[in-house]
């Protein structure tokens, strides 16, 4: 499974059938620790409706991809399969947080939280 960003679409006039109702986005890897985009650019069909900007799981697997479209002759290789609304890391070294009580803390624990609809908030509108 692969954590990345969308960064844009892509466009087939010819294109295989099974690709008939789905979009094809275009997807960067991302470092969930460091934020850092990079490695090779994955071509993906988005099942979920993902936007340029969000942060995506992938699953770059043939069996997958043919399970999730629901064609066993399909020639994708890799599927939007979730759009992350947020991203809690622990910091590396850090105590994990416990409980005495026994009620769930509701409070992150988390370094990094990312929160898509903050983030779709803050775009300019276009």
């Amino acid at each position: 499974m692969i954590l990345g960003r969308v960064i844009g679409s892509l466009w087939a006039t010819a294109q295989h059938p099974s690709f008939d109702s789905v979009r094809l986005v275009l997807v960067v890897p991302e470092d969930a620790l460091t934020g850092e985009m990079g490695g090779l650019t994955v071509l993906a069909v988005d099942t979920v409706g993902s936007g340029p900007g969000d942060m995506v799981l992938v699953v770059y697997e043939g069996s997958s991809s043919r399970q999730v479209l629901a064609d066993p002759r399909t020639p994708a290789e890799a599927v939007v399969v979730g759009i992350v609304d947020r991203l809690d890391i622990q910091s590396p070294g850090a105590p994990v947080p416990v409980s005495t009580s026994g009620a769930q803390d509701e409070a992150p624990c988390a370094t990094k939280a990312v929160s898509r609809r903050a983030r779709r908030a803050s775009r300019p509108p276009g």
